[in-house]
């Protein structure tokens, strides 16, 4: 049996200015990197020895995968990174916070977009300095310009991730490896609806928490055994309720 554990990056500075973040690096606060030491602690204390760990590209990915693998002894392990893992690009709503969003697009456009599973965000403008297709990171990762989007609906963030984790990381989940996962909401999202076969419904519906662990059992043919979580909640489904950012 392997497992598969994802934790959603701690609370980053985008997440406390309630902003669209996206794409946009936005580095984790303190109470963020604090969260995540204790959440290495506690994976480290139920006794995970991780075999490998992924992230995005994006830095309070990256940093999260470091600090969990830190705070559990594991400094050594090296962290694979990977721009299908980076957030859903939220297009020109990314950088906005719910007050400039609203003002910019409108409570109704906002609040389909949140809604919907398939919607596309209004796309960035060519040349816009917020494009990845200027920014130097993703020129040295030398990835070809029309892969990387210029907004993407959680359906498009689906089609990014999921290839990813059928060639990529779940070859690894083989005997009683276990694997850590350090996401963002909305590609976790889209990764856990493919693991659990959630509707898109549900994708959409799902709220998954910063700092806490979701673990996976899985059987040899990668097949869901039990999720099972310790620490807080992190699963929950919940009408919307507003606009809530990444």
């Amino acid at each position: 049996m392997s497992e598969l554990v994802i934790v959603r990056h701690g609370q980053s500075a985008g997440n406390k200015g309630h902003r669209f973040s996206g794409w946009t690096d936005s580095p984790l606060t303190p109470k963020g990197i604090d969260d995540l030491g204790q959440t290495g602690r506690m994976l480290a204390k139920a006794g995970y020895q991780f075999d490998h760990c992924f992230t995005s590209v994006l830095s309070r990915s990256v940093d999260a995968g470091r600090i969990v693998l830190d705070s559990m002894g594991q400094t050594e392990l090296p962290l694979t990174q990977d721009w299908r893992l980076n957030e859903r690009h939220f297009g020109a709503l990314q950088g906005l916070d719910r007050t400039g969003a609203l003002n910019t697009f409108g409570l109704r456009q906002c609040f389909r977009l949140i809604r919907s599973y398939t919607l596309l965000p209004p796309p960035l403008e060519d040349g816009d300095p917020r494009s990845s297709r200027i920014d130097p990171l993703y020129k040295s990762l030398q990835i070809a310009e029309k892969d990387l989007p210029m907004a993407e609906s959680l359906e498009d963030t689906r089609d990014r991730v999921i290839p990813y984790w059928e060639s990529t990381i779940k070859p690894r989940l083989q005997g009683d490896a276990q694997i850590l996962i350090a996401g963002h909401k909305n590609s976790l999202k889209v990764l856990i609806q493919h693991i659990e076969r959630l509707s898109n419904r549900n994708a959409v519906r799902l709220q998954i928490l910063t700092s806490q662990p979701m673990i996976y059992k899985l059987d040899a043919n990668q097949k869901l055994i039990e999720r099972i979580s310790i620490g807080k909640p992190t699963r929950k489904y919940s009408r919307w309720t507003g606009i809530s950012p990444a």
